[in-house]
């Protein structure tokens, strides 16, 4: 940040802090199939381009909770951000790795409808325009780019997590992180 004062410096620190936080709430309302925690992240005009759903961010909302739901598990891990922040405007690239355990019947994912369980990965990227209204960070347009994916079958040979003695993660408000954080 060269040329910018220490007050600008840390203006932009902060703005990247909250983006990353916001960027970061996506992945728990896709995970916890949070249609309410999913929307907050955009502004209601945003616009998304997931490929396969392009339109108004509401919807898409709507739309990718449906999604999430109809599958057996899924797990959204961002990793490299590169935030760049112009006053109230900012734009980020984000990798993400995306884990979806899903039936062969799920509709538009498989060709062989025999129920059997198998894993997708993706890894892709989120590019997003930010922009900051009224005191506060929200997407307001956002293109996901898939740069690889592959499918494996899921090993009926493996110990189901309610088997294990783990508190097992919910797919929804009930989940324990809801007791710990302040998602919204």
């Amino acid at each position: 940040m060269p040329g910018k004062t220490r007050e600008q410096k840390i203006d932009a620190l902060i703005a990247k802090q909250e983006i990353s936080d916001l960027i970061v709430r996506y992945t728990y309302g896709c995970d916890r199939c949070d249609e309410r925690l999913l929307a907050s992240v955009y502004y209601e005009d945003a616009r998304e381009d997931h490929g396969s759903f392009v339109g108004k961010a509401p919807d898409f909302a709507a739309w990718a909770t449906d999604f999430h739901k109809k599958v057996v598990h899924t797990k959204h891990i961002v990793t490299n951000m590169l935030i760049e922040v112009d006053g109230n405007r900012a734009t980020a690239q984000t990798y993400v790795l995306a884990f979806i355990r899903m039936r062969r019947e799920t509709p538009w994912v498989a060709t062989n409808q025999d129920g059997s369980l198998f894993d997708r990965t993706f890894g892709g990227r989120y590019l997003d325009h930010l922009e900051k209204r009224s005191g506060e960070w929200k997407i307001a347009e956002r293109t996901l780019v898939v740069d690889w994916q592959r499918s494996d079958p899921f090993e009926e040979t493996q110990v189901s997590i309610s088997e294990q003695p783990f508190n097992a993660g919910q797919r929804n408000r009930n989940d324990l992180s809801y007791k710990y954080l302040t998602l919204e």
